[in-house]
């Protein structure tokens, strides 16, 4: 999902929030910048984030959590997705994704190869 995105807004910048296990994935990945979230604190570091970070264009929440519209609403991000867990049941999790950056951007994804940004130690 983050390549359609990527693919869409090729000189974007990418702020990847999260918990250590849900970025750690994406940590080669171009352009961006991961920040672990602290649950103890997501409210109060939002608000400092929002300082410290600007004027965010797009932001896409992959939860369906409430915290997560919070958090959104807190960075004062200029549009707002949010995925929802009940739209293509069946499908695998990782399309389900694609599926919603297409529909929130109206765009196609030219790829639908999953892959991660890994860089391998051994060839």
């Amino acid at each position: 999902a983050l390549y359609a995105i990527k693919e869409h807004f090729k000189n974007a910048q990418f702020i990847l929030y999260g918990s250590l296990v849900s970025t750690a994935l994406f940590k080669e990945f171009p352009n961006s910048k991961i920040i672990i979230e602290n649950k103890l604190s997501r409210y109060k570091q939002a608000l400092s984030l929002r300082k410290e970070l600007g004027k965010i264009d797009l932001s896409f929440a992959f939860r369906s959590a409430f915290s997560s519209k919070i958090i959104l609403h807190i960075l004062k991000t200029k549009q707002r997705y949010f995925f929802d867990k009940n739209k293509h049941k069946e499908e695998h999790q990782v399309l389900k994704y694609l599926y919603f950056i297409e529909n929130s951007l109206s765009i196609k994804a030219h790829s639908k190869d999953l892959k991660l940004p890994f860089k391998l130690k051994f060839q």
